[in-house]
């Protein structure tokens, strides 16, 4: 699995950061790391994909999946414990 651009280890946290370009994607992420409830994520979802169309929703799953991953991976590194699909075990 391809995961992220960056790791970056500093004091002891580990991040993984995909390096992005674009008004679009920026937006994206945006919503992606936004801390708000549940219905404020579904309205910046909604505004994004009614703006950008078929196109950016298919942008913005892409880009969610990859900041999905990467966070799955930051918590292997962390915990040295996974998940595998494919056995469906840990």
């Amino acid at each position: 699995m391809d995961v992220g651009d960056i790791i970056t280890i500093s004091q002891g946290t580990t991040r993984i950061l995909e390096v992005k370009e674009g008004i679009v994607n920026e937006r994206i992420l945006e919503i992606v790391h936004c801390k708000g409830d549940v219905p404020t994520k579904i309205s910046l979802i909604g505004s994004f994909v009614q703006e950008y169309g078929e196109t950016g929703a298919k942008q913005f799953e892409r880009i969610s999946r990859q900041v999905d991953n990467a966070r799955k991976v930051v918590n292997i590194l962390r915990s040295d414990r996974g998940f595998d699909p494919y056995r469906g075990a840990t």
